[in-house]
């Protein structure tokens, strides 16, 4: 029997971030994380702790994020070289909860993934309004920034259908998470 090709890809939601918002509990951890990730075939995994504009400035999550990163890619690099590990690439990134007036956060460049003009956007669960859609319309039309909307089945009772396909038909990407696939989230095996 032929052998299966492993294909490669690259994870564009992860908390692995060690004691960050909801991320892994400590360093240990992130690093078993990224290892198993690895073995997946990820060659590349986009970190993205939670903001939330409510709970924090944007100013001190930057750095806040920036200081751990650099602390777990120190931990990598000891890896690699005490044990000869393997690990995926790195890419900043983070998960912004919506918020009014979201297009005028001068900081939202530096959340979008890796450089690029990708925004990974949490979305509210409650009840959406045009007025939240227009306001991502903003940012992509003003600011050239992508919103892709975070784990779409979780809000389906929270919005329109034609929403969505406005959203799509618009350039919006939309993320869903593994488990919408694969039962894991609704304790099946």
């Amino acid at each position: 029997m032929a052998e299966m090709e492993q294909r490669s890809f690259i994870d564009v939601h992860t908390h692995i971030l060690p004691c960050f918002d909801d991320g892994s509990g400590n360093s240990a951890e992130s690093m078993a994380m990224l290892r198993e990730l690895g073995g997946m075939g990820a060659r590349g995994v986009i970190l993205t702790p939670h903001f939330y504009a409510r709970r924090d400035e944007p100013d001190n999550f930057l750095t806040s994020r920036k200081q751990t990163a650099e602390h777990l890619l120190r931990k990598m690099e000891i890896a690699a070289e005490e044990d000869g590990a393997k690990f995926p690439s790195l890419y900043l990134g983070a998960e912004v909860e919506y918020f009014n007036a979201m297009s005028i956060c001068s900081e939202l460049d530096d959340m979008c993934i890796g450089g690029t003009r990708y925004l990974l956007c949490e979305m509210p669960f409650y009840r959406w309004t045009s007025a939240m859609i227009d306001e991502l319309r903003i940012i992509k039309k003003k600011r050239e920034i992508t919103p892709i909307i975070a784990h779409i089945e979780r809000y389906f009772r929270f919005f329109n259908p034609k929403m969505l396909d406005e959203m799509i038909e618009e350039g919006f990407l939309i993320q869903s998470n593994a488990e919408a696939f694969t039962g894991l989230g609704r304790g099946k095996a």
